[in-house]
């Protein structure tokens, strides 16, 4: 093992035992001995999150750095894995443990309330993002909203996160990057500027729009695909701040274009009894063709089944018995 690792290691070690003895210190707590002591010893738990986390990152880099072709890959993930886990599961066991302990009216305020409100809200998981132009946005406002902005956490920890949400050509972008609190920033900075672009993101969308398939058949599967491409489309571009509402009849023209030759033709045979049909009424007329389109399917389906079901059978009176009646 390199001297660098091994110096490394003792120092997380180091790290480890602070959290054992703030544990330690919860198992042993006296409200009127130590309460003043809590909020100290959470600040250290939050800042030994840091370093840990700084610190594992670097001894991952060195170790695959200098792995050999013999080496077991999998097995040392595995260990690293094993580490992460012990000392987050300890690390979230004691600082629960501390915040539980603050004076009232400490607690930050979105944990206060959910615990007032008696809600367990389900787990998020943030997206990953590939780089791809049509996650940028969803991957965007989902870390802007839950890491970037969050003051509970510290910059090293949202560089954590924010390395973990990126895969493929966006995780190059950050490789070479130091891993620090100062860099998180400047890393995040330098995603927003490639990737934030207004003008390319719309451009995109509305390539996707006009080189979107022409409906090959009738089939209530094809026109869902197409209303929820423009409908999607649409509406991101609405975000981007082009009001697609306005484009009036080329929206309208263009989404007619994709549909097969049966549905354009109820289609125009409806346009044509309104004065200016909206893009919004080919979306309505397209909702309830599929509906109708559903039905049918379930009849076919019905009647080509074999035989009724027991329940609906019943018998005919034979001539004698009706020649009685």
């Amino acid at each position: 093992m390199p001297k660098k690792v091994s110096y490394k290691l003792k120092i997380r070690n180091t790290i480890l035992a602070s959290l054992n003895r703030a544990d330690k210190f919860l198992q042993n707590f006296v409200l009127e001995k130590h309460a003043d002591q809590v909020q100290s010893r959470l600040d250290a738990v939050n800042q030994a999150w840091a370093e840990f986390e700084a610190l594992q990152l670097e001894i991952e880099t060195i170790e695959e750095e200098d792995l050999k072709e013999e080496d077991d890959a999998t097995a040392m993930e595995e260990e690293h894995e094993r580490v992460r886990e012990q000392f987050e599961g300890l690390y979230h066991k004691v600082r629960a443990g501390l915040k539980s302990r603050l004076p009232s009216g400490v607690a930050s305020g979105s944990s206060a309330c959910v615990a007032r409100a008696g809600i367990q809200l389900p787990k998020i998981t943030l997206p990953k993002f590939s780089g791809e132009y049509d996650e940028w946005l969803p991957f965007h406002d989902t870390f802007k909203s839950l890491i970037h902005e969050n003051v509970d956490l510290t910059a090293i920890q949202k560089f954590h996160y924010l390395r973990d949400c990126l895969i493929g050509e966006a995780r190059k972008m950050i490789n070479s990057s130091e891993f620090s609190a100062k860099s998180y920033q400047v890393v995040w900075d330098l995603l927003v500027k490639r990737h934030a672009n207004k003008y390319l993101q719309k451009k995109r969308y509305v390539n996707g729009l006009l080189q979107f398939p022409r409906v090959k058949g009738v089939s209530s599967s094809s026109i869902h695909d197409v209303v929820d491409h423009f409908s999607r489309c649409t509406q991101i571009l609405d975000q981007l701040g082009e009001v697609t509402g306005g484009w009036g009849v080329m929206l309208t023209q263009l989404l007619v274009s994709k549909l097969d030759d049966v549905t354009q033709k109820e289609w125009e045979a409806l346009a044509a009894k309104k004065e200016d049909p909206q893009f919004t009424d080919v979306i309505a007329f397209l909702e309830e063709r599929t509906k109708v389109l559903d039905a049918v399917a379930v009849d076919q389906l019905l009647g080509s089944q074999r035989g009724s079901p027991p329940c609906l059978r019943f018998q005919q009176p034979s001539p004698r018995n009706r020649s009685r009646s």
